[in-house]
């Protein structure tokens, strides 16, 4: 559905940004808190208006409704079946050889039949199609409800993933600066190895988590552009 190099470069810049923010605030830049304002995502009814038109689930939904539509189209027409034109020609000898009424030649005319059950169950027939065609409508409204459902829940996670991101972002820029600290007091013969190796300990923990948050972030991103069939970065 999507460009797969230009996909891998917008997630590329998504953990740029990410990683920049702790460098910035390593540095104790004043700009650090601008670079982890994250993902501007487009508005609830954006996504919803492009989950409608491209989801392939409602895709198939209005295939559903449009098949149901012409099936009614041609049962309206179809009571036209019941009734039949044909006609006779007959060539030859004919009359009542009884009493010596005998002709020649040949006798022609048109004929009409129907089928009165067919014509009268026709109304039946056309209302079914049309209730068939009610419930493909409610169907896919129920699927709508729960797509909606399901891109809120994405998006919502997205929000949330941005914002541990952030505090993430302060507790590993955080526990670098006491790892360093703690090198330079190790050097001067401050503190102990055991110590130092606390602190690294601290600071390796706050790495893991900040890089399975924007794991976490990067899935949720990708998950949310393929529910609704739009890059939004």
């Amino acid at each position: 559905m999507f460009n797969h190099p230009m996909k891998a470069i917008r997630i590329c810049l998504l953990i740029l940004l990410c990683t920049t923010a702790v460098v910035a605030s390593a540095a104790n830049s004043p700009e650090a808190d601008s670079t982890t304002k994250g993902i501007a995502l487009p508005p609830l009814d954006t996504l919803y208006a492009w989950a409608d038109q491209y989801n392939p689930t409602i895709q198939f939904h209005n295939a559903v409704i449009k098949r149901s539509e012409e099936d009614a189209k041609r049962v309206s027409k179809q009571w036209l079946d019941a009734i039949k034109f044909s006609g006779n020609l007959r060539v030859g000898s004919y009359g009542n050889t009884t009493i010596n009424q005998v002709e020649t030649g040949y006798t022609y005319g048109p004929s009409v039949s129907f089928s009165l059950y067919e014509i009268l169950s026709h109304p039946n027939q056309l209302k079914v199609f049309k209730e068939e065609h009610r419930a493909a409508e409610f169907k896919r409204e129920e699927a709508k409800l729960d797509l909606h459902k399901y891109v809120r829940q994405i998006y919502n996670n997205i929000i949330l993933q941005q914002t541990l991101l952030r505090i993430k972002s302060e507790a590993l820029n955080t526990s670098y600066m006491h790892l360093k600290m703690a090198e330079k007091e190790f050097n001067e013969g401050a503190i102990t190895l055991s110590e130092l190796s606390r602190v690294n300990e601290i600071y390796t923990k706050s790495e893991i988590e900040f890089e399975m948050n924007i794991s976490e972030l990067r899935n949720d991103v990708m998950e949310l552009e393929q529910v609704v069939g739009v890059p939004i970065l």
